[in-house]
């Protein structure tokens, strides 16, 4: 099975917030984007290697506007019959902050997910306890 190199630069600029919500994530960007003035919007999807011969595509949706600071996605967690991540089941969407994002704006954004009444649970997740770090590194 090949080996992954993650480079450990990148996963130093990454912080992320799953979340659990019955929601579709479309109706919860609209949300974001009406509420609190982000710019979520639908790209190609995320896609993972399972294995050497298997994929899977995960839905993915991006906001480069609202800030300076790097870019924030939004990952489903569950598509196709896999998981983006087992280990946060739980979680149904991952928001991947990528860039030099301030602890401030990281905390605003989980203050307003929470607000939102069909999001059930705001968890940070601690990077260097993932398990397959790999599936969370988004290629530009």
């Amino acid at each position: 099975m090949k080996q992954f190199q993650i480079d450990p630069f990148r996963l130093t600029k990454l912080s992320i917030l799953g979340i659990s919500s019955a929601e579709k994530a479309y109706k919860l960007c609209w949300e974001l984007n009406e509420q609190f003035n982000y710019h979520f919007k639908s790209v190609n999807p995320h896609k993972v290697f399972l294995s050497k011969q298997a994929s899977a595509e995960f839905p993915m949706f991006s906001d480069e506007e609202t800030t300076t600071e790097g870019t924030i996605y939004m990952i489903e967690n569950f598509a196709k019959g896999h998981y983006l991540s087992k280990q946060y089941e739980l979680a149904d969407y991952f928001f991947l902050f990528v860039g030099e994002f301030s602890p401030e704006l990281e905390e605003t954004f989980g203050s307003q997910l929470k607000s939102l009444t069909d999001v059930q649970l705001v968890i940070s997740l601690d990077v260097k306890k993932l398990k397959q770090k790999e599936r969370f590194v988004i290629e530009q």
